[in-house]
């Protein structure tokens, strides 16, 4: 009644979602499959668009890397990161989640 559901496009551009790129991220963590441990594979880095990819750089290396056509881009609830969902190579769902640093302006 108050919320419109939009229709996922395959065509929709990640840059559809400016507040997400160039952002400071506190740490990265990967989940595979249904486990429900986090595991974090980086530290103090950044989300970029960069061709067509997403890519997260934490430190000096490159800790996610993928196109952005095959993946699913949330944001968390409580706005504080943003998920990153694609399918894993044994065939289940991984997801990546950034936490964003918090910064008071």
């Amino acid at each position: 009644m108050f919320f419109r559901r939009r229709a996922k496009t395959p065509d929709a551009a990640p840059g559809d979602m400016p507040f997400l790129f160039s952002k400071p991220v506190k740490y990265v963590s990967l989940r595979s499959g249904f486990d429900p441990v986090e595991t974090i594979i980086g530290k103090h880095g950044y989300i970029n668009l960069f061709e067509g990819r997403v890519v997260i750089s934490c430190g000096n290396t490159v800790v996610f890397d993928m196109p952005a056509n095959r993946l699913d881009i949330g944001e968390l609830l409580s706005r504080d990161g943003a998920t990153f969902t694609y399918e894993g190579e044994n065939g289940g769902k991984n997801t990546v989640i950034a936490y964003y640093s918090y910064y008071r302006k």
